[in-house]
């Protein structure tokens, strides 16, 4: 197998061992002096990957303020915001979720529910390639993550699904699972109290029930990616929350609005026809809950029609994350192992990990280029033998003390 491509330096299978302050290190480390690290136009770049990770550590649980060199960073809290700068919780923005939001305002209809997304421009954000004019509304720390690790691309030259696209997902949804929700991995057993540095505090709910990876070609041979994952982070506390749900579902619908004329496109089910919009989607979701969301409109938008035909995919399930050496350590044949289970009908393969794109998410590609469908399928996309052969970095260890005193290694 051929060794992995670094990410800003640093070696993924290192990144995906990393735990809780490890991560928020990292983070601030890149935030703090980007151009200490090798990302392309770090300077540029700095003002925004310091208001992302802000934005970022405000969603996260509350014992972000237990490690020393981050409490200084939280400028304010929006997992469970306080009431008239006490330390007090508001109990008016309960329950507490990972969602940015606002309460009711006069004006708004009285039938909403009493907390709504907050639609803040400063949360409103260019990605790096896009049109100046075209900017994304966020209210979730995972898809700020996502926003934070395109910020520091493009990948390298020769950068592709298994030497990079696929190790950086797996980084990405174990630094996703790890800095908000539960943290609960199943029936694997939690860490001993004893490795713990600190009283943890976890999130609300799973982590988001899939992550996406879109990549095509750039400038200089580079290679242009976005992240992104499904609605996630939310309480919907239906009993305390009556719209909530159906809200922050219209939120993440209203993203698609301007993509590529969507809204005036069809879509047939049953041999009828059915008008692109909210309350109907040939799949079992609305469209926009997608893990592609983000990453469809920042790399398949009406400002990246040159190179389309050559933009890839994949989408990889949290499931990998219950199996316990997976959770040890990165290994591709592991993550890409098969399953009996077909989740789609036309796969040729099924596979335990690694999902091809859903009803919603075929209808998005095949709108944009029938053509590119199977470059986002893992049975038309597989590894091939060379890939497979141990030795090729498929364990690590993170690089960074853990003893309490954590450093971010140049």
């Amino acid at each position: 197998m051929a060794p992995h491509m670094k990410f800003v330096g640093k070696e993924l299978i290192k990144l995906y061992t990393y735990e809780l302050e490890d991560i928020y290190l990292f983070l601030k480390a890149v935030a703090d002096n980007p151009e200490s690290f090798p990302i392309e136009k770090a300077a540029e770049k700095k003002e925004k990957l310091q208001t992302t990770y802000h934005q970022i550590l405000s969603l996260c649980p509350l014992d972000k303020t237990q490690f020393k060199e981050i409490k200084p960073d939280v400028k304010e809290e929006n997992f469970e915001p306080r009431k008239n700068g006490t330390t007090k919780a508001d109990p008016d923005f309960q329950p507490r979720q990972h969602i940015y939001r606002r309460l009711r305002k006069t004006g708004d209809d009285p039938g909403d529910p009493k907390i709504r997304v907050n639609y803040n421009d400063a949360w409103s954000h260019h990605y790096p390639l896009s049109l100046q004019e075209e900017k994304l509304n966020y209210w979730c720390h995972y898809d700020l993550l996502g926003l934070f690790f395109s910020l520091m691309g493009p990948a390298q030259q020769n950068s592709g699904k298994f030497n990079f696209f696929l190790p950086l997902t797996a980084v990405y949804a174990r630094w996703c699972f790890t800095i908000g929700g539960s943290r609960k991995r199943n029936d694997l057993p939690d860490p001993p109290a004893m490795a713990m540095a600190f009283a943890e505090k976890p999130g609300h709910g799973p982590p988001p029930a899939m992550f996406q990876c879109t990549w095509g070609e750039g400038e200089e041979s580079k290679v242009d990616f976005s992240l992104g994952a499904s609605m996630g982070g939310q309480n919907f506390a239906a009993k305390q929350l009556p719209g909530w749900r159906t809200h922050l579902q219209r939120a993440r619908f209203d993203l698609l609005e301007n993509w590529n004329d969507i809204k005036n496109s069809k879509w047939t089910k049953g041999g009828q026809v059915y008008d692109f919009g909210f309350g109907t989607s040939p799949g079992n979701t609305e469209f926009g809950n997608c893990a592609e969301t983000y990453p469809f409109i920042h790399m398949l938008g009406a400002h990246r029609k040159q190179g389309q035909e050559k933009v890839q995919g994949l989408a990889l399930s949290p499931s990998f994350m219950t199996d316990k050496d997976l959770w040890e350590g990165y290994s591709l044949r592991k993550i890409y192992a098969e399953s009996q289970t077909k989740r789609d009908p036309e796969d040729d393969i099924g596979y335990k990990h690694m999902w091809s794109p859903c009803q919603n998410c075929k209808h998005l590609i095949t709108h944009v280029n029938i053509e590119m469908l199977d470059r986002f399928r893992p049975d038309k996309t597989p590894p091939m033998p060379a890939d497979l052969e141990e030795g090729g970095g498929s364990h690590g260890k993170s690089d960074l003390k853990a003893n309490g005193n954590l450093k971010i290694l140049a």
